[in-house]
């Protein structure tokens, strides 16, 4: 992506689609659920933000160096220990390896807006701002009106 941004190339489409199925549920709120975008209301993106730096954390376990990149092999270990460490209730106890998959799963969806976000994060890490980043927006998206249509 970096390559694309820096030789102002246009990223190949199945990309861009994987981009927006990502990150569009992170910026944006579809009422209607994710099949029908002609109405959102925006989110706040620094909650995710916080999250992604907090699953970072857990990279720790294996990264040797800040740059280095994560096997899936590691990455399927974090995920684990992160399902391991989740304060299950004792109703929750006793059940399939699938239900905690499936309970942890939903847990980083809310935190960081997608399972491959998070996988991603512990993989590579987050980015770190570039220099030409604002620290803070002029007007905060949360001031924008609400509900946006899309026709």
């Amino acid at each position: 992506m970096l390559a694309c941004m820096q030789e102002e190339t246009s990223l190949p489409l199945d990309l861009q689609q994987r981009l927006e199925e990502a990150f569009s549920p992170i910026f944006f709120h579809y009422p209607n659920g994710l099949h029908d975008r002609t109405m959102w209301t925006p989110r706040d993106p620094r909650q995710y933000i916080r999250s992604w730096y907090d699953l970072a954390e857990w990279r720790k376990l294996f990264a040797t160096e800040h740059e280095s990149l994560l096997t899936k092999s590691q990455v399927a270990q974090i995920f684990q220990m992160y399902s391991q460490q989740m304060n299950w209730q004792p109703y929750q106890k006793g059940k399939k390896s699938s239900y905690y998959k499936s309970c942890t799963e939903v847990k980083l969806r809310k935190l960081a807006g997608s399972v491959f976000i998070a996988k991603a994060i512990w993989a590579i890490g987050v980015p770190a701002l570039p220099s030409f980043a604002p620290e803070r927006r002029a007007k905060p998206l949360l001031d924008r009106p609400k509900v946006r249509s899309c026709t």
